[in-house]
């Protein structure tokens, strides 16, 4: 007991036990210059967990001593990423690096030429967001959009803050998110197989893999026992998009903050210092305690990073630098071709499996005809096979010398390997596809990438099923998908005929005898509808009602068009609403939207004018398939406006005033230019406040925001 101490003071020391305790954690999980012995924190942590034992209402969730929580997961919960997590280009060599910055000088000619470089960190992504100081939530990356929570795993990693104080006369933002790199030391990759060994259990190969499984894992007891790290690497949003004017001064920031950031991170002028820094760091890639695999290549200036925007899914004020990946050599067994969804062949490798990497590669891409006759591949050849990027197989080329007379070239059939129709290629393209818009191999892809989760996310379905009711004639087009339950009866009295027949089967053989085993394999292998019952027609008719309503985006993602993604499907739908103006639209109008390039837009100009396309459509709007992108679309207050969002806003989120805006029509833009027509201002926001100045563009502060909203409104209700 602590009769001496009244509860202010107990409360007092436990804070003051808190901080010394977060102090000695970042000395010793992130600036590796501990302060203290072990048993000397063993004691300070003892005291705080009796104290908190004692005195339960002083316990709060930011403690060191709840890091790990006893609680375990059944699953994850999905989390919407305020602002997405981008992609990032990749280039291999100096012109290509000089390539992608000529690209950013044509995008913005007033780009200063200083760059930020630091390693690429071989992990898992993930998203901070810390409220009024306090780590509140943490989310893998996902696809961008959304991932999942994994706050209480991510709590067990040591070198992270659980709260931030200020320093000096920076305060911090009521909330921000901060975005990292989750991954495990070659040290603690080491310790965790010694221990494996010793318990006979199969030992892990590779170190993201182990290190995005342990965050991953449902039990947080098991993350906190793989002794994680995590080394953050850019300030996502924040209520104040202007704090600083460089990623620098963010990073430096944040590092006084307590936030762990990488010490090899450094500021250079061109590229060939970008250059010099990629290979020597690729040189010195052992010696470092954790993996990586190339060098993050940002423009340092933040006004810079505005003004060049994004493409797509990333950002054109960043890239990689790639290095050389792991290598080994096998045997090219044969060169076959897959059909996609927009029916290009793309041909592959099957080899003789090889270790690279950390994973038994089989399979590689090989993209395109020109591609195999640029590396002079032939089938029987020994070749040279490495992860690109780490991840993908990727074949470099032949060993000429130990080519045999018996190698084979290939050649691209005349016909599709699937259908036998004829095979075409357009002159401004690499890719060979087929002709047939109603091939089955086609049609199959097509499918399966309409029930995916990112589009209608419709379950049921996977690539076998797909095929599996495509090449039984089910399925002739992607509409025939909510025709499945008018076979139902057909599908399921099929079925029962073959289920007596086993019975049958079972009634006048021996159990185990080699007859009846063989009669059974047989009646198997009638069943042209396997894993089809009842509950399967029941779960998929759900999927179907609930696909009807989805926003027109997600109806866009699963028509499969050539070159659009979520992003630019969200684009789209935010600019024509619904599939009729779409169809309407003129090549200049699309690539006039903030985003959408020359190739995308020929793409979906093209697409919709497909005379095939165009009854496809019809069809889903005849089978009541939403053709609205009505979850975001409640007014017009604010059609046909470019609106810029600067400074600290005080009635909204930013994530909230920019649904708003996209909700009555307006289109959000990152950066003030000459096509901006609104710049909604806040408290501060200098650089773009001085940039709407320049360009003559309207400044208006929220009550003026409102008011437009609420004037349309009331003249609508009357």
């Amino acid at each position: 007991m602590h009769e001496t101490l009244n509860e202010t003071e107990i409360e007092q020391e436990i804070n003051n036990l808190r901080i010394s305790i977060q102090h000695h954690d970042h000395r010793y999980y992130v600036l590796n210059s501990p302060e203290i012995g072990d048993s000397q924190y063993d004691n300070l942590m003892h005291r705080l967990r009796e104290l908190e034992e004692e005195f339960p209402q002083f316990l709060t969730q930011d403690s060191p001593t709840q890091r790990i929580s006893e609680n375990v997961a059944t699953s994850f919960s999905t989390v919407l990423h305020p602002e997405p997590l981008l992609s990032l280009s990749n280039v291999f060599t100096p012109d290509e690096l000089q390539l992608w910055l000529d690209k950013a000088v044509k995008q913005y000619p007033e780009l200063e030429t200083n760059f930020i470089l630091e390693p690429k960190i071989d992990g898992l992504a993930v998203s901070l967001v810390y409220e009024k100081g306090k780590f509140v939530r943490g989310a893998t990356r996902g696809n961008g959009q959304e991932g999942e929570d994994i706050t209480d795993n991510l709590r067990t990693v040591r070198g992270l803050p659980l709260t931030v104080n200020p320093i000096g006369t920076k305060t911090i933002p009521e909330r921000f998110e901060v975005r990292g790199e989750v991954y495990i030391s070659k040290f603690e990759f080491d310790e965790l197989n010694k221990r494996r060994a010793e318990q006979n259990s199969p030992l892990y190969v590779n170190l993201r893999n182990t290190a995005a499984g342990s965050l991953r894992n449902l039990d947080p007891k098991v993350t906190a026992r793989r002794n994680l790290s995590v080394f953050i690497y850019q300030l996502g949003w924040t209520e104040n998009n202007d704090l600083f004017d460089s990623h620098q001064k963010t990073i430096e920031w944040l590092a006084s903050l307590g936030f762990p950031t990488n010490p090899l991170m450094k500021n250079v002028s061109d590229t060939n210092q970008i250059v010099d820094y990629c290979k020597n760091l690729e040189a010195e890639r052992d010696s470092l305690n954790y993996d990586i695999d190339g060098v993050v290549i940002k423009i340092n200036n933040l006004a810079s990073q505005n003004s060049l925007g994004i493409v797509g899914r990333e950002p054109r004020w960043a890239t990689a630098w790639k290095f050389a990946a792991e290598q080994a050599t096998t045997k090219l067994r044969d060169i076959k071709l897959s059909v996609g969804r927009t029916g290009v062949l793309t041909p592959y490798a099957e080899l003789v499996p090889v270790f690279v990497g950390g994973a038994n590669i089989s399979v590689a891409t090989l993209h395109n005809l020109d591609h195999i006759q640029d590396l002079d591949l032939r089938v029987g050849d020994q070749v040279v096979v490495q992860r690109a990027g780490e991840v993908i197989p990727q074949i470099l080329g032949p060993v000429l010398s130990q080519r045999t007379e018996t190698s084979a070239i290939f050649e691209m059939p005349l016909v599709c390997p699937d259908c036998h129709s004829s095979v075409t290629k357009k002159d401004a393209e690499a890719a060979h596809y087929c002709s047939n818009v109603n091939c089955q191999g086609r049609l199959a892809r097509q499918v399966e990438h309409y029930v995916s989760r990112q589009a209608l996310n419709i379950e049921g379905f996977g690539e076998e099923r797909a095929s599996l009711l495509v090449r039984n004639g089910c399925i002739k087009s992607l509409a025939d998908i909510y025709l499945m339950q008018d076979k139902k009866t057909q599908i399921l009295n099929f079925k029962n005929r073959l289920d007596r027949l086993r019975q049958v089967a079972r009634k006048y053989g021996k159990k185990n005898d080699d007859r009846v085993v063989q009669h059974l394999k047989r009646i198997d292998q009638l069943d042209k509808f396997p894993g089809i019952r009842e509950k399967w027609f029941q779960t998929l008719n759900v999927g179907l009602t609930e696909s009807k309503t989805l926003p027109l985006h997600r109806l866009l993602i699963g028509l499969g068009i050539r070159h659009l993604g979520e992003t630019t499907a969200k684009l789209i739908a935010e600019r024509y609403r619904t599939l009729t103006n779409l169809r309407l639209a003129n090549y200049e109008d699309i690539l006039d939207i903030t985003g959408i390039g020359e190739i995308v837009a020929t793409s979906i100009y093209e697409w919709v004018r497909e005379p095939y396309n165009q009854i496809l459509m019809d069809k889903l709007v005849s089978l009541n398939v939403n053709v609205e992108e009505n979850q975001i679309a409640f007014g017009d207050a604010l059609q046909g406006h470019k609106i810029a969002i600067t400074g600290t806003l005080t009635r909204w989120k930013r994530p909230e005033i920019q649904n708003l805006i996209r909700q009555q029509g307006g289109e959000v833009v990152t950066s003030v230019s000459k096509n901006t027509t609104i710049l909604l201002a806040g408290e501060g926001g200098g650089k773009k406040r001085q940039d709407a100045i320049k360009q003559n563009v309207r400044v208006i502060d929220e009550s003026t925001f409102d008011g437009m909203i609420n004037s349309i409104r009331m003249e609508e209700s009357t």
